[in-house]
């Protein structure tokens, strides 16, 4: 009988994707991370498809758009029901015991600072994804593109869980395997239309206008 993997995700906050030594950073210092990232696959096109911290988590926990979701702000819950088909209960109700303790930040970038806005100072993130099961050769960066949206599916399939037809995220393993393995051509990102950051109603001309995607059906 195949023993079941074990999971530790490591879920940081408002961490760009050049918040890492391995991923470009000549002033940080992350040499664990970047032992994971030797060890395993880092993706270097990895964004949040909205990014706010909770809503960002949903959808991490969820593997759907905030559109689906729902979770548009910081008051807003998941309900009861879309609780049981997040991966966490979905992996409690497969035997696991699960403990668990979302986006970049724009640093000054194009004159803003804090998050929300859908630039990729906010929504490109670092991922690591390391499988002690898979051989060396599968080691190294992936330029395929990844989403917060697709770990619940990869997780769930590791995991032998089926995954939610609710679920709009892919399953990743076969890029970790592979990689030349075929990846997403594009991404939806989204935000609320009730955040107001920094001077956002009347945006500097020298910035240029900000650009909203309107939470949809996605």
């Amino acid at each position: 009988m195949q023993t079941k993997p074990n999971f530790v995700l490591f879920l940081t906050d408002d961490q760009p994707y050049n918040g890492l030594s391995c991923t470009s950073n000549s002033v940080l210092k992350s040499p664990h991370v970047d032992q994971l990232a030797a060890e395993g696959v880092l993706f270097d096109k990895a964004f949040v498809t909205t990014a706010i911290c909770c809503c960002s988590r949903a959808s991490l926990y969820t593997g759907q758009h905030m559109g689906r979701q729902g979770v548009e702000d910081f008051k807003t819950p998941l309900s009861a029901a879309q609780w049981q088909q997040t991966f966490p209960a979905l992996l409690r109700k497969a035997g696991y015991r699960i403990h668990m303790s979302d986006n970049g930040t724009m640093d000054g970038a194009h004159g803003f600072d804090g998050k929300c806005l859908m630039y990729e100072e906010s929504i490109h993130v670092p991922l690591i994804i390391r499988d002690p099961r898979l051989p060396r050769s599968t080691h190294g960066r992936r330029s395929q593109m990844a989403l917060n949206i697709d770990l619940a599916p990869t997780i769930l399939a590791m995991a032998g869980v089926p995954i939610p037809k609710s679920m709009q995220g892919s399953d990743l393993q076969p890029i970790l395997r592979n990689a030349k393995a075929k990846g997403r051509d594009g991404l939806s990102i989204g935000r609320d239309d009730k955040t107001a950051v920094g001077d956002y109603t009347s945006p500097n001309p020298l910035l240029g206008t900000v650009m909203d995607v309107k939470v949809s059906t996605l």
